[in-house]
């Protein structure tokens, strides 16, 4: 059916087309063709244009449009289903979020422009905060799912958002479940929370699915899934898309996101089905698109058959129409980051933070240690690709410089657990060199062409210090890496005293593990360690400080730790900057 809808689409309206395949069938019998398009990860890329790095941008909600409205105008009616981790990543969802909070959120309004059917919540939905996810939730007209996002951890039908809903087109009833990562309090400020509890997802999927079919009699159920592949977190089931799949009987398709890989899998379930599992990943680049085939016999279903493809958008114009509803919005974007921060003397490059300190990290560094008054700061590269021109420093560049909405600890560490937090960060950051022919950086050999990082570890967990000196020695074995030489202040360092550290949020709830596997605190204790939080995002006290300053040059920064033996460093950094960017310097 598929295969005869590409052909001859163009030539008769899918309306049209139905009707013409009706009447070619036996009486008694019908065949409904549904489409099902599936975003995820998109976070705010809603406009054409990438309001950050001041150029045209590729995906966007606007080009999704023109795509929904062309599937419309040839009669078909397309299921719109999104996936989470919509309210946060571009500057006009920050504006939305925190500045202009009386105008119905931008988000809300697309969702309903393009007619969503259902939205699944994501992790970085939920660090905006009660305020802007409860006001967002009321606005959007289609409903926001978590079934095992709880209030009460002992009810698992105590969720806070819809647990799923009933999606119908053609007289086909599909359930559409929503399910999100449950390792949110690793990464999170208790605040942003609060009154919610996190299940396991396979264990609320063994909860609803009897509980839908004996209910909602459906013909379909769809798992819309805010969680990755496959789990390698060590304290949660971060991860559960391809277990879902694997271990449950009654899903029909899982629709995933979260770690922003492109996939389209089948999988075997219990039963023997084979089950499609599709991430088209994120910024909007891509929209799963899915075909169901339904076969009815005197209005009962004989067979039901799926097909999966990722449809690549940037074939497709904005949406005229879509860019004039949404006129004033960008209009207000732009006033917004266009606003002066501060003087840059001197470009920045976040690459640079992967071969040794960098004046990228010495910024952040210094400013994390400004707001919270803590002796040593811990920060990693959050991205790769940032460059900052020399010149004025806007609020949307801004958003390169950090881009997400992490809250900054205070927190207690002795010497010790210092100490062993760096072994942990730079295991998974370079490799024991036998020579200068090595490589410095652990790689990713796989050589996945879906993989997000080319080294084997997650860069933003590369997590280096200031406020001290130390030397990292890389022909040496896991965790006998670090000499920690003495405190910025040039008093000794102490492994038995215990000193005030500042970091991101993410990084003190655990991500990443370097509290937890590296430092060895237990889990449930970190909270414990807090002595002082922020109470807005990092990026807002950044901008703060760096009006104040006027003028910002990042080469005055101490260079407080290097890489041992220097000349094979040296020699391996150029090589690695070829493999990672193309490039000598």
């Amino acid at each position: 059916m598929y295969a005869i809808k590409k052909i001859i689409s163009g030539l008769i309206p899918l309306g049209v087309l139905s009707l013409f395949l009706t009447a070619c069938q036996p009486k008694g019998e019908e065949t409904i063709t549904l489409h099902l398009l599936h975003t995820t990860d998109v976070h705010g890329n809603f406009l054409p244009f990438d309001y950050v790095k001041e150029r045209p941008a590729t995906g966007s909600m606007a080009r999704l449009s023109t795509y929904v409205t062309a599937l419309r105008n040839d009669g078909e009616m397309p299921i719109l289903l999104e996936g989470g981790d919509l309210l946060q990543g571009e500057p006009i969802s920050y504006y939305y979020n925190y500045v202009d909070t009386v105008t119905q959120h931008i988000a809300a309004r697309i969702l309903n422009y393009l007619q969503y059917d259902a939205m699944t919540v994501g992790n970085h939905d939920i660090e905006t905060g009660h305020a802007v996810y409860d006001r967002f939730r009321k606005e959007a007209s289609c409903p926001l799912l978590a079934a095992n996002i709880l209030t009460n951890p002992k009810d698992p039908s105590s969720t806070y958002f819809a647990p799923y809903t009933m999606v119908e087109r053609s007289g086909v009833r599909i359930a559409v479940l929503g399910l999100t990562t449950p390792a949110i309090p690793q990464w999170l400020p208790g605040d942003l929370y609060k009154g919610m509890y996190f299940a396991d997802g396979i264990e609320t999927a063994r909860h609803w699915i009897p509980v839908i079919q004996k209910e909602e009699h459906p013909d379909l159920i769809v798992a819309l899934v805010h969680a990755g592949a496959v789990n390698e977190n060590p304290d949660y089931n971060e991860n559960f898309a391809f277990e879902l799949a694997e271990t449950l009987t009654g899903i029909d398709l899982v629709l995933y996101g979260h770690d922003h890989r492109q996939r389209i899998e089948q999988r075997t379930n219990p039963q023997g089905d084979s089950i499609y599992v599709v991430n088209p990943a994120n910024h909007l680049e891509r929209v799963s698109d899915i075909t169901i085939t339904i076969q009815k016999k005197d209005g009962k279903i004989v067979d039901k058959k799926i097909s999966a493809q990722l449809t690549d958008l940037s074939p497709y114009d904005p949406d005229e129409e879509f860019m004039r509803h949404f006129k004033s919005d960008t209009e207000a974007l732009e006033k917004f980051v266009q606003r002066p921060v501060a003087n840059l003397e001197t470009a920045v490059r976040s690459q640079d933070a992967l071969f040794g300190f960098s004046s990228y990290l010495g910024l952040v560094h210094d400013i994390q240690l400004e707001i919270t008054g803590a002796q040593i700061s811990f920060a990693a590269p959050l991205s790769t690709s940032m460059s900052l021109p020399r010149g004025e420093l806007t609020v949307g560049r801004m958003f390169d410089l950090y881009p997400y909405e992490n809250y900054l600890y205070k927190m207690n560490l002795t010497g010790q657990e210092i100490k062993d937090y760096l072994e942990y960060s730079y295991s998974k950051w370079v490799n024991q060199m036998t020579s200068a022919h090595d490589h410095l950086l652990l790689l990713d050999n796989t050589q996945d062409s879906t993989a997000r990082f080319k080294t084997k570890y997650p860069t933003f967990n590369f997590s280096s210090a200031y406020g001290i000196d130390y030397t990292v020695d890389v022909s040496m074995p896991i965790g006998q890496r670090i000499t920690i030489q003495k405190l910025a202040s040039g008093q000794s360092f102490d492994l038995s005293e215990t000193y005030s550290v500042a970091l991101n949020s993410y990084r003190g709830n655990g991500g990443g593990g370097l509290l937890i596997q590296g430092a060895g605190i237990a889990k449930e204790t970190l909270p414990q360690r807090i002595t002082w939080s922020t109470t807005k995002d990092i990026r807002t006290y950044m901008i703060e400080i760096l009006q104040r300053r006027r003028s910002i040059s990042p080469t005055v920064y101490h260079p407080n730790w290097r890489f041992i033996p220097e000349h094979w460093a040296e020699t391996a950094i150029v090589t690695d900057r070829r493999y990672l960017f193309g490039e000598d310097q």
